[in-house]
């Protein structure tokens, strides 16, 4: 049989009797012939996915190389090939994944729910839970609502998160509030204010009396919102007025209060501390991205088909 074809030896090899791995290339081996090539961000207002088109009308190979996870305390300049998993215990690391795949039209570039948010959370601890309505303060459990049936009155919740690592403003913050029991199906109406401290201490004593925050939010928990689920707010300018202050240091104590608004009677939600679990030290949390830019990406789009 005739000897044809093409080699091309690396510098230094004989390209007549190199072996395989002293080649650059050689035709009787499959290579692999670049399409595309490109870069760029996937960010937070952008719905967390990148598509980038290749329109070849059949699934290529292709490879996709990803920043870590910022929030978890990887470096923004080193990279992973996707699909990227943080090596942490429990359910929750497929909320930080980032994954990559691709059909006859497009490549896609997407990450999960957590990717990229830094995380604050009770643990579960009793004095980081208060509520006061006409029976007086109570710590162990938070509470939003109106009860006059059961002669509570109107009820106002706090919640107090450790060890708040950021040390300037964010992009975005959220507060979640874990729902351990609701009363009514009627919206519960609040007013939410961050305490206005650099460190607030536990809520031992009422903290309904500290300084609140000239930035608020007015929310309101629906009747979609059951017991089980977790309700979040965006409170961006609160979080950010707080860590703002002049003695505000990275790993201080953060606190908001649920102040009710004109709910009707007979509807609150309520947690309890002992039920508050979760991944991050509590199904009730405090989160924030620092940036709105949450994973740099390069890809490579080749010719071949995956067979």
């Amino acid at each position: 049989m005739a000897n044809y074809g093409l080699k091309v030896s690396r510098v230094g090899y004989d390209v007549k009797t190199a072996d395989p791995d002293e080649l650059v290339f050689s035709s009787k081996y499959k290579t692999l012939r670049v399409k595309q090539q490109g870069s760029g961000t996937v960010t937070e207002s952008g719905g967390r996915t990148v598509t980038i088109a290749h329109n070849l009308g059949y699934v290529p190979m292709f490879l996709v190389h990803g920043s870590g996870d910022t929030g978890f305390g990887a470096s923004s300049s080193n990279y992973y090939i996707n699909p990227y998993t943080p090596v942490i215990t429990g359910g929750e690391y497929l909320r930080r994944q980032v994954r990559s795949y691709a059909d006859s039209t497009n490549l896609y570039i997407t990450l999960g729910n957590d990717f990229g948010w830094k995380y604050a959370g009770t643990e579960r601890e009793e004095n980081n839970y208060g509520f006061e309505s006409d029976p007086g303060y109570n710590v162990g459990g938070c509470a939003v609502g109106r009860d006059d049936d059961n002669n509570w009155g109107s009820e106002d919740g706090a919640l107090r998160f450790n060890g708040v690592a950021v040390s300037s403003s964010v992009y975005k913050a959220e507060l979640a509030f874990y729902i351990d029991a609701r009363l009514g199906s009627g919206d519960v109406k609040t007013v939410i204010y961050g305490i206005d401290e650099d460190d607030t201490n536990d809520f031992g004593s009422s903290p309904f009396g500290r300084d609140r925050t000239s930035n608020s939010n007015t929310e309101t928990c629906d009747s979609g919102i059951s017991a089980g689920d977790t309700w979040a707010v965006t409170v961006t300018s609160i979080f950010n007025e707080i860590v703002g202050r002049g003695g505000w240091s990275s790993g201080n104590n953060m606190g908001f209060l649920y102040i009710d608004n004109s709910t009707e009677n007979q509807n609150d939600i309520y947690i309890n501390h002992e039920d508050d679990g979760g991944f991050y030290e509590s199904w009730s949390h405090l989160r924030w991205l620092t940036s709105n830019t949450l994973l740099n990406y390069k890809y490579t789009i080749f010719y071949n088909q995956i067979e």
